[in-house]
Order: structure tokens, then C-alpha cells, then sequence
């Protein structure tokens, strides 16, 4: 979630900074400094309201307050973005930008102004997490506490610089230095390849110049797309999985599934993230991630599955239904622009406005549907998984029960199934309840809840703190689902054998309906594009 909302702040400023009647707003010292000036109040605000949370926290208190601190992350994110929207589109910001940067070669590359634009509300981000840490890391003592009561390895939290330097590493370089190298690699393309148009006619050059730039914009983005894991594991700090029965386990995986890969990585996130992760469209580039902390307090059973799901988006080609999801919605927006151009003049509003206007609704549109697409993609994820798992199950029933009785811990007993041959590939109870185990587990380690939040009490303030920390609960789990609804999922899957080719229907009719609107919008706006 965190990280897409960075992607946001990049999205904004590129919108709002190649609008010329945007550039052109007028901006004045009083204007830049209160634009400037909210981000610190806000800093200032939330570091208060921590250090004096963190002195009330028991372990009573402790689900309470790592609610509370989701929220205020929320409500404190959403509000860099919210004004940064204003900064960008209202206070003249990127005029101060555009002037500050006016001389050059910095004068025409995107690069440098992307990196000045943005810089307040990404240091507005780290200052978040200066403003959290007291907070963050009491509780994190406190889940060492809990840890040594139930015999569990423990860990020293972090330093403040510890701290700062690996969210810094997550978040911020994980997700904004592509985009900056996006950025990087067209400047350098442009400046090679946007001067061999002027020798042509002025209305030549004006017809041909925006299609070249977006041309250049897909090919810088695809050859950082492409090489991007290999830039990113050495971020995230990464090492080979060492030789041993787990490692050769996940290889067999790999060979049942058929998936190639470069490597299977070890995540170093100073035992602090209990993750994993895949990366890569093409074999040469592709790695799976598996954090310290989640191969330190999972079973070897329950990490295969975890391996499994990170699998099944490879297997499912996930990462390529997101560039046509991608290229989808460039297309759908260069029609929409077409549509604004075509509008009576009666319906004319300033180039700033619709610029505004644009970028909101795309934004809602983009939201709803990604977060859409992403739980689907999650739960075809777990499916494989279960189904996997289901396949490697003990050909004896007793055995099975056995080897699934530990991994269960505070988990539901198994519902009763109806069993099938594995040839007949669908979720059944043993691989329902072993990924369901291990979902459950990387919630116990990431202090995630397990069950559904629930009403405390019928006043008027237990209703609104039940209201907002269902929001909250809702933006948090927009792109995976919820621990507990993926858990109830699959058991319920695990209940009838026909289910799981209903959801396999589903998913083919989804991935149908992509298409659809990717051909359609393409067949719509590329005539329009290559007049």
C-alpha cells in the first residue's frame, strides 16, 4: 500500500508538470512557504502524538495501539498526497520548480525536475517514519516480550538509523529509483533521438514529436521493467539460499510447476518483515524472495506453501496481465483525452482544471480496479498453492492429519471434504488448511489480525471507532484481502470440488475481458495517435 501510494506522488507531479497552463500558474513566496511549511506541522503533530502513545502501551493496549498507528500512517500519507495534489495543481509549485531548474540541459530533461518536484513530499514520507519510531518500536519491544513467553528467537528492534535506512531501502528506493530510471533512460534517448525531427517541417515536428516521446516513455519503461530485479535484490540486501533439504524442496517445486528462475534469495530485513516475494517477467531476471523472519518462524511445510503462491503468479503470468492491464489504461486515457478535446466549447474549462480532473478520476478508476485485479490475482495465488500442497499430500490419511496437527496452532480444525485424486487438480482440506496455516502464521509474525474486527460496545464513539478502523482495515488489505477472508476462502473452496473449477471460469473470464478492452481502446485511440 505504502509504496503504491509513492508511485502516486510520482504520478501527480508528472501530470501536473507537463500541463503548460499548470507551469504557468502563478506562485508567490507566501504560497510556496505555507506549501512547504504543512509538511513539517505535520511531521511535528504525528511525532507528539506517538511519543505519548508509546507511553501507554501494555500488553492490554497492544492490539488497540498498533490499530491506532495504522490509522494515524493512513490519515498522515493520504494527506502528504491531498496536499501535494494542492501544491502541485493550486500553489504554483511547479513553476518554482521550472524556474529553479531553467538553464541547461536540466531545462528540458525530465529527470532532474522529477527529482526537485517531488523531494518535499518524500522527505515528508521519511519524516513519518522519525515521527512513528517511538511508538514502532515499543512495540516491537513488547512483541519481544511475547515472544520470549512463548519461547519464540528474538531479536534487538532497530536503531532510529537502522530503522530509517531499511524503510528507506523498502519503500522508497524499492519503488521510486525505477521510476527514476525510467526517467534517466528517456532523458538520454530524447536527447539523442528528439533532434534528428527538426529538420522537418514545424508541422511535421508537432505531429510527430508527442508520438516519439510516448514511443521513447514505453521503451524506457520496458528496459527497466526488464532489468529492474537485478537492481532491486541488491537494494532489498539479498543472498542465496544456502544448500540444504528446504532449498532442494522449493527446487522440486519449481520443477513440478515447470517455473525457471535465476535464484532463490534470502531477504535481509534485519529479522523485522516475514515476506516473500517474486521478481522478474523473464527467467534470466527472475528471483523469489524469502525473508529472514519468515524462514526463521515457519515450518519447512508451511514455507513451501508460501513458496507455492509466489509460484502461482509466475505460473499464472500475474506480472504480464499487469503490463495489459498497464498499457490498457495509457490507451483508454489518450482516448479520454481525445473525448475532452472534442467537446463543445460551451463545456470548456481551463487546461489546469481538466488536468485536475483527469488525474482524480484516473486515480479513482485506477484504484478500484487494481485493487480489484490485485485480490484476484492474490487469491488465484493461494488457490495454487492450496493445490499444490493438496498434490504433495501424505498418501496416508492418519499421516496427513499428523503433519498438518502442529502447523495448525490457534487455527480451525479442518472441515470435512470430499476427496478426490490429486490428478483431479482442486483445493482440498489438507491443501486448504496448510496454506491456511501458513497465512496464518505470517500474520502472527507481522502482528496482523486473524480474525475480523468487531463492534466493542453500541455508544456513539464505539460505532465511529468501529467505522474508522474498518476503513482503515479496508485500505490496508485493498490489494491482498484480508488474512481471515483468505483463510475462510479456501476452506470454503475445500468444501466441494466443483467450486474451484468456478473459480477457475471466473479468472478465464477476467482475463478475457482484459483483452477485450485492451483490443477495443486500442482499436479506438491508436488511428487517432498515428494522424
Amino acid at each position: 500500500m505504502s509504496r503504491l501510494l509513492l508511485l502516486f506522488v510520482c504520478l501527480i507531479w508528472m501530470t501536473g508538470s507537463t500541463e503548460p497552463s499548470v507551469a504557468r500558474l502563478e506562485h508567490s513566496t507566501r504560497w510556496v512557504a505555507l506549501f512547504l511549511g504543512a509538511f513539517p506541522v505535520l511531521i511535528l503533530a504525528v511525532g507528539f502524538w506517538c511519543r505519548m502513545a508509546a507511553r501507554q502501551i501494555s500488553a492490554r493496549t497492544f492490539a488497540r495501539s498498533v490499530h491506532r498507528l495504522n490509522w494515524v500512517l493512513l490519515f498522515s500519507r493520504v494527506f502528504i498526497i491531498a496536499w501535494f495534489t494542492t501544491g502541485v495543481f493550486a500553489l504554483g509549485w511547479v513553476g518554482v520548480v521550472i524556474e529553479t531548474l531553467n538553464f541547461g540541459w536540466f531545462e528540458t530533461a525530465r529527470l532532474p525536475a522529477l527529482i526537485v518536484g517531488t523531494l518535499p513530499a518524500m522527505l515528508a514520507w521519511v519524516g513519518l517514519w522519525w515521527a512513528i519510531y517511538p511508538l514502532d518500536h515499543e512495540l516491537r519491544q513488547q512483541g519481544l516480550t511475547e515472544n520470549l513467553l512463548d519461547g519464540l528467537p528474538v531479536h534487538k528492534p532497530p536503531g532510529l538509523a537502522g530503522y530509517l535506512a531499511s524503510n528507506l531501502r523498502l519503500q522508497v528506493l524499492f519503488t521510486i529509483l525505477p521510476v527514476m530510471l525510467i526517467a534517466g533512460v528517456h532523458d538520454i534517448a530524447a536527447s539523442l533521438i528528439l533532434p534528428q525531427l527538426e529538420s522537418r517541417s514545424a508541422r511535421d515536428l508537432a505531429s510527430m514529436r508527442d508520438q516519439v516521446e510516448g514511443a521513447i516513455w514505453l521503451a524506457s519503461a520496458a528496459i527497466v521493467f526488464i532489468v529492474a530485479p537485478e537492481l532491486l535484490r541488491r537494494i532489498l540486501r539479498t543472498s542465496p539460499l544456502p544448500e540444504g533439504p528446504l532449498r532442494r524442496r522449493l527446487e522440486a517445486l519449481c520443477r513440478r510447476s515447470g517455473m525457471k528462475y535465476r535464484d532463490v534469495l534470502i531477504w535481509d530485513t534485519h529479522h523485522n518483515v516475514g515476506n516473500a516475494a517474486v521478481m522478474g517477467l523473464f527467467p534470466r531476471f527472475r528471483y523469489v524472495l524469502l525473508s529472514d523472519l519468515l524462514l526463521e518462524r515457519m515450518e519447512d511445510e508451511q514455507i513451501e506453501a508460501v513458496f507455492a503462491h509466489e509460484l502461482g503468479h509466475v505460473v499464472h503470468h500475474h506480472m504480464a496481465w499487469y503490463v495489459v492491464f498497464f498499457l490498457t489504461l495509457m490507451l483508454v486515457a489518450a482516448g479520454m483525452e481525445n473525448v475532452v478535446h472534442g467537446l463543445p466549447r460551451w463545456f470548456a474549462l481551463p487546461p489546469e482544471i481538466w488536468a485536475l480532473l483527469t488525474m482524480m478520476i484516473g486515480t479513482a478508476g485506477f484504484w478500484l480496479i487494481f485493487g480489484y485485479l490485485s485480490r484476484r490475482f492474490e487469491r488465484q495465488a493461494d488457490v495454487y498453492a492450496a493445490r499444490m500442497m493438496e498434490v504433495a499430500r501424505p498418501a496416508d490419511p492418519a499421516a496427513g492429519a499428523a503433519a498438518l496437527s502442529p502447523l495448525l496452532g490457534g487455527s480451525r480444525e479442518p472441515r470435512s471434504a470430499v476427496q478426490l485424486s490429486p490428478i483431479q487438480s482442486h483445493v482440498g482440506t489438507y491443501g486448504a488448511q496448510l496454506f491456511a496455516s501458513a497465512l496464518h502464521r505470517v500474520a502472527i509474525i507481522n502482528n496482523m489480525p486473524v480474525t475480523p474486527r468487531s463492534r466493542q460496545g453500541t455508544g456513539l464513539m464505539n460505532q465511529v471507532s468501529y467505522a474508522v478502523g474498518s476503513l482503515t482495515d479496508l485500505a490496508h488489505d485493498w490489494l491482498h484481502g484480508s488474512i481471515p477472508s483468505r483463510m475462510d476462502y479456501l476452506r470454503t473452496l475445500s468444501t466441494d470440488p466443483t467450486l474451484t473449477g468456478q473459480f477457475d471460469r471466473l479468472m478465464g473470464r477476467l482475463y478475457s475481458a482484459m483483452l477485450f478492452v485492451l483490443v477495443a481502446s486500442a482499436a479506438y485511440t491508436v488511428p487517432s495517435l498515428l494522424r
